[in-house]
């Protein structure tokens, strides 16, 4: 379970949690007037939270 409490993980969950719940209320169309692209970008901004959260920036001091 530590692994999923880690910041960067949780950052990635929460992120990808919003996503989805944007998604939903798109499509029941609570927020109708949203363009495809926003909900593109979002997956997109998710996509790099994951490789951000599997791979961290390494630090060289």
């Amino acid at each position: 379970m530590e692994f999923f409490t880690q910041p960067r993980i949780a950052l990635f969950i929460t992120g990808l949690l919003v996503t989805l719940l944007i998604y939903a209320l798109r499509v029941i169309g609570i927020l109708s007037f949203l363009p495809g692209l926003v909900l593109i970008g979002l997956v997109v901004f998710d996509f790099i939270l994951l490789i951000l959260a599997l791979n961290p920036p390494r630090r060289f001091w």
